[in-house]
């Protein structure tokens, strides 16, 4: 019986401890939502968003099993692993080649496996798709589906990270039309 109490008391520590005092929110099917200067629009019900300073993440079934991120980075501040800065009018394939090397450098360079890196259009700015994988600490395949692009002065970063067993096949198609939605607020 002790463990069991043990175990209760460790879980709700660790989700205190991993969310913070922060609560995530259910959003609502077809509402526009607007964070850091970005407006999309969610197309299915039963995802719970929440929002941070940089950054706003939406899940449906927990952030271990898949997740939806807009993350925003001060270019003036440079990369966290390489220290490079990145200019305001830097091309996309460059932009892609300093990620590149970062994600390298962030992730374990023996299970990063870049997939894919491509260039696109998110409404009305420049962007680079990277797709990549990793393993977690208990060697499953995580995928990342991130596009990275420059929008007032920051370095935005969209993401679709989810297990590839399972879960990375089961969103792909909501993230694209999410993608599509996106709106860059002027």
């Amino acid at each position: 019986m002790t463990k069991i109490i043990r175990s209760i008391l460790l879980i709700l520590v660790a989700s205190v401890f991993i969310t913070g005092c922060a609560k995530w929110q259910e959003v609502k099917k077809d509402k526009v939502v607007s964070a850091h200067k970005v407006s999309f629009e969610l197309k299915e019900e039963n995802w719970y968003a929440l929002k941070g300073e940089k950054n706003y993440s939406i899940t449906k079934d927990g952030v271990l099993l898949q997740k939806i991120s807009l993350n925003v980075l001060d270019l003036e501040k440079g990369l966290s692993k390489t220290k490079k800065n990145i200019p305001s009018d830097i091309l996309s394939h460059q932009l892609a080649e300093l990620i590149i090397e970062e994600l390298r450098l962030v992730n374990d360079k023996n299970s990063f496996n870049l997939v894919s890196n491509n260039p696109e259009q998110l409404d009305t700015a420049e962007a680079v798709q990277i797709i990549y994988q990793t393993k977690d600490n208990d060697n499953n395949t995580i995928k990342t589906n991130s596009s990275y692009f420059i929008f007032d002065k920051n370095l935005y970063l969209l993401s679709y990270s989810a297990p590839l067993l399972h879960f990375y096949g089961k969103d792909l198609d909501l993230y694209q039309q999410f993608k599509k939605t996106i709106k860059l607020d002027k």
